[in-house]
């Protein structure tokens, strides 16, 4: 049984890290650093709730997990492997490519792991997805479009990532799981081009980005906005053989904003209504794999720091596309 120590008990930390801890068979959910205390032991009695980032790295911690605004991810990491500990990072893993360098060479040093919470890879229609495309019913995939919109046209002061100038914005907060979702299935882009901007009235981060990555024979767009009332396709594939169209987000997270437990087994299942659409010689409609954020922590050596890395590499010359208006080689 490994204890962990969950730091910070916001958004990312009440909604995912915690329910999905504390349902994952192996470990022991033991302390929560949060100035809610009175939250944290109404909803977990038997955890300790602790304000005091030390209390984290103390012999009865095996695995840490920062779930804290982007600023502080460096800082913490770095303290937590220095101390021996395991380490789970909120994605992005920091908001510098030089400090995700160095937490994956002091994580070598110490010899422990260190991975960063790519969730979005156990979304259920991802998986479906992945699962259509390694048996080859839609034959070699010539394009793949990924979706995550929403609408939120005004702009939520009490949301740190509406306000900070440190890694805020659309684009480090879901940039990273389209990404890592896209590197999984089709591995590095040759090209990448971008564009990022801020849209709406009064916000000070960017609210929508437009991705496209150039592969041999193969295009991948991702894109996300705030200001989508008609949010349309979460995924559209074409391939040589047919294509296939999914709608709705993976209801994980909608569930877990409710209250459902962790180890529910409705927790990851689609309604029929959203089931994508294959279209082939016939089009039929495709139930969606249950999705299961369990399956991460059952084994978080399955998302590499360096598979981390490189998401945040891509990252980088997005911004760099952006920045000069053109397509960025990958190295």
């Amino acid at each position: 049984m490994s204890n962990v120590a969950l730091i910070g008990f916001g958004l990312a930390g009440k909604t995912f890290h915690a329910p999905i801890i504390d349902a994952t068979e192996g470990l022991k959910l033991k302390k929560i650093m949060s100035s809610k205390k009175e939250l944290i032991q109404e909803v977990y009695p038997e955890v300790e709730a602790i304000s005091d980032f030390e209390q984290a790295l103390e012999d009865d911690i095996d695995l840490v997990v920062i779930a804290t605004p982007n600023e502080f991810h460096f800082e913490q990491a770095k303290a937590a492997i220095e101390a021996g500990k395991d380490v789970v990072i909120d994605k992005p893993m920091t908001p510098e490519l030089k400090q995700a360098y160095e937490l994956v060479e002091l994580a070598h040093q110490k010899g422990v792991k260190l991975s960063v919470f790519h969730n979005r890879r156990f979304d259920g229609d991802f998986l479906t997805i992945k699962n259509l495309i390694q048996s080859n019913e839609l034959g070699r995939v010539t394009y793949f479009e990924s979706n995550f919109n929403r609408f939120r046209p005004e702009v939520d002061l009490a949301n740190w990532r509406e306000t900070t100038d440190i890694a805020g914005g659309v684009f480090y907060d879901l940039a990273p799981h389209l990404i890592d979702q896209a590197l999984d299935l089709f591995g590095p882009p040759l090209k990448v081009f971008a564009d990022i901007e801020t849209m709406r009235d009064k916000a000070n981060n960017d609210d929508y980005f437009h991705l496209i990555f150039q592969y041999e024979k193969l295009r991948v767009h991702l894109n996300a906005s705030a200001l989508c009332r008609s949010v349309g396709e979460r995924f559209v594939v074409h391939g040589t053989k047919g294509s296939f169209k999914k709608f709705g987000l993976d209801p994980q997270e909608k569930n877990l904003k409710h209250g459902m437990k962790g180890s529910s087994l409705e927790l990851g299942k689609d309604s029929e209504s959203n089931h994508g659409t294959l279209m082939t010689e016939t089009t039929k409609k495709i139930p969606t794999i249950d999705g299961d954020y369990k399956l991460y922590y059952q084994d978080i050596s399955q998302v590499t720091a360096p598979e981390a890395v490189f998401v945040m590499e891509i990252m980088q010359l997005c911004l760099k596309s952006f920045k000069e208006g053109k397509w960025i080689s990958v190295g």
